[in-house]
This record gives C-alpha cells, structure tokens and sequence, in this order.
C-alpha cells in the first residue's frame, strides 16, 4: 500500500514538473529583445510590443508595452544626455520615490524594496491596482545604470498571479557589459 501512495506522490510531481516547464516554453517561444539605443539594459518581451519614444531636454525615454490578456507588461527606458548623467541617490530617497510612483499609480499597500545587485541599484514595488475593474497585482522594477534606467511594469490578474510571461519577463533583465 506505501508504495502505491509512493507511486502516485511521484506521478504527481512529475505531471507537475512537466506542466510547468511546458508553461515557461509557451512563455518564452516567441520572444522578442528591447534594447533601444543607448540603454544599459535589456529585457525580453514573450512576444511583439509596442513601441513609443518620447524626448524631454536631457532624456530620451524608449517604451515597449504588451497587453497579453491576463498578463500587461511594459518597459520603459530613459536615457539620459551626455552633459547630465544619471545621478544615483540614496537607499532613502530611492525608497521615498518608490513610495511616490505607487501613489501616482494607484497601487494600493505598496511594498517598497531597494537593493544593490549584479546589475546595479534596484528599486523594487509590489502592490495591488484596479486595471480594468479587475483587481491586478503590480510589480515594478526600476534598474539604475550610468546613463539610463530601466523601470519594468508588469501585471497580472489576481487570480493569475503570477503568469510565466510575467516571470519571465521580470527575470530577462540583463546589462550587457557593451554598453
């Protein structure tokens, strides 16, 4: 009898395993690369965004969005001017703006996050919106460069949280050592 119990714990496990690396394929067969010019970092959509470019006196800001149903995820880089590099504040300024951009968004009880990682400073936001009448669970990373940043949005239903695309997404960032 132990060994049927045995048998099935092992059967489900590697149903499980399978479903979700089947996932994470599906996630990942069409991607596509963004690293507009002069960016530092670079992220890989599940498929095709869109694409906007916006310019202000000292920046360029390059921006991917995807809407892919239950999953919206945006990238949004800004490149700063030669005459004004990015300047990097500190941890408590960082946090103070995390807490700022989730009021201007909507997201309701924000955990903000800064850390230092392989690729630079990080400013981490997580929290809850209304997207559509449905509630959405947002996480934004914000990547801190040299010459630009890098902020991910991305988001998906509750009842979804989170999606491979949006893992995925989120864990493609990369700073190329080129740039």
């Amino acid at each position: 009898m132990r060994s049927k119990s045995i048998n099935a714990v092992l059967l489900l496990f590697s149903l499980f395993a399978f479903t979700k690396a089947y996932a994470y394929e599906e996630a990942n067969k069409n991607r596509v690369h963004f690293q507009p010019e002069g960016c530092e970092f670079s992220v890989d959509f599940p498929d095709r965004p869109t694409l906007k470019d916006e310019s202000g006196d000292n920046f360029t800001r390059h921006i991917a969005k995807l809407d892919a149903g239950n999953t919206y995820l945006q990238a949004a880089c800004t490149v700063f001017s030669a005459e004004q590099p990015l300047e990097i504040p500190d941890d408590e300024t960082l946090s103070l703006w995390g807490w700022a951009y989730a009021s201007r968004n909507n997201i309701r009880l924000p955990e903000i996050e800064v850390k230092e990682t392989l690729i630079g400073k990080l400013v981490i936001i997580k929290g809850s919106a209304l997207k559509d009448n449905w509630a959405h669970i947002f996480k934004v990373h914000s990547h801190l460069g040299k010459t630009s940043k890098i902020t991910l949005t991305a988001s998906a239903s509750s009842e979804h949280y989170p999606t491979p695309e949006l893992t995925s997404f989120l864990e493609s960032i990369q700073r190329p050592q080129n740039k």
